[in-house]
């Protein structure tokens, strides 16, 4: 139960989480090959139009099996984040930074100031001062500028 998408869950906390999240993850633990239910889905006409086309060409097996991957994706990732946020809520402590978020961004994407983990807190800490819902890009933008800045300076 759970082992697929957040088992950590269920040995860092040994109880059940919410009714709902626990439904929702007990759902998306189903078997792949459980029997097919029909259900009516609306698609935009051009995302249907994609999905015809993916089938002539072989990459899919039908616009059934697109449209379920592509809402178990998503339920997914929905319900990763109900996780970490029911897990932050328990431990706030554990709540990354955006100065630590920043990083990581920088880290993962080869940003030249992945390394300067000194500048990246002191941008953070400053960029949240004028702007409370500031995110890595805009802690990573105010970096370059305040590097720049005293680059020119020295």
């Amino acid at each position: 139960m759970g082992a697929r998408h957040i088992g950590w869950y269920f040995w860092w906390y040994r109880f059940p989480m919410a009714n709902s999240l626990d439904e929702l993850l007990n759902a998306l633990d189903g078997q792949e090959s459980q029997p097919l239910v029909g259900t009516s889905v609306k698609l935009p006409q051009n995302l249907r139009a994609a999905a015809q086309a993916a089938r002539k060409l072989g990459l899919i097996k039908s616009t059934s099996e697109i449209a379920g991957a592509g809402m178990r994706d998503q339920l997914t990732a929905l319900a990763n984040r109900a996780a970490l946020d029911e897990h932050y809520a328990r431990v706030p402590s554990t709540r990354p930074s955006l100065a630590q978020i920043t990083h990581a961004y920088a880290q993962l994407h080869g940003h030249v100031l992945a390394e300067r983990f000194d500048l990246i807190k002191e941008s953070a800490d400053r960029v949240v001062i004028d702007e409370p819902n500031a995110d890595a890009h805009d802690v990573l933008i105010y970096a370059t500028a305040l590097l720049r800045e005293r680059n020119n300076a020295a």
